[in-house]
């Protein structure tokens, strides 16, 4: 009575982190290309090669790379540059990496937030119709039906796990980065 059982691991697969391929050289010369506030070339449907580097699943990011911090800063920099987009996932800019940014409109002043190798954990069954454009489909509009509610985890650029549950734009703004994580 009373001992710890040394052998049991209370971790559910899903709290594990899985080994992320490490950075290629070829995405390393990319990142290193420019410094931290260097605007990164946007990755569109316009052409055959583009549409299919837009349709590739992406691999997860270590987020204690310091690669990927750069990387992180650089896609600030294209997101703020970028004429009416709230989030901007790595493969927008060249990186089949499991990153995204989005502007947290649920806060004043809409701050920016890193989200590393994220999973939506629950959607809400009520769902709702939003006009969408994509950085990557520019001049396109159209109504997308998804979630109202979502639950997501990630890790922050810290590499420490981060939730949260949001609804309405930034809800809408998640599940679609998601989706160009997805492929």
């Amino acid at each position: 009575a009373g001992e710890e059982d040394a052998g049991e691991d209370e971790s559910s697969e899903e709290d594990v982190a899985p080994a992320c391929p490490p950075l290629t050289e070829d995405e390393l010369a990319l990142i290193y290309a420019g410094e931290a506030d260097a605007v990164l070339e946007m990755v569109t449907n316009d052409t055959p090669e583009g549409d299919a580097f837009l349709h590739e699943v992406s691999d997860c990011v270590d987020p204690l790379d310091p690669a990927a911090a750069h990387l992180i800063a650089r896609m600030r920099q294209t997101l703020a540059a970028a004429s009416g987009g709230v989030g901007l996932a790595a493969p927008q800019v060249g990186f089949h990496r499991r990153i995204f940014l989005a502007q947290r409109t649920d806060q004043t002043g809409r701050p920016v937030q890193a989200f590393l190798n994220p999973w939506i954990v629950e959607y809400s069954a009520d769902t709702a119709s939003m006009m969408e454009g994509c950085l990557s489909v520019p001049g396109i509009y159209e109504p997308v039906i998804r979630a109202n509610r979502i639950h997501v985890r990630a890790l922050d650029r810290d590499g420490k796990p981060t939730e949260l549950r949001t609804e309405g734009l930034l809800a809408t703004c998640i599940q679609h980065e998601i989706d160009h994580l997805d492929g």
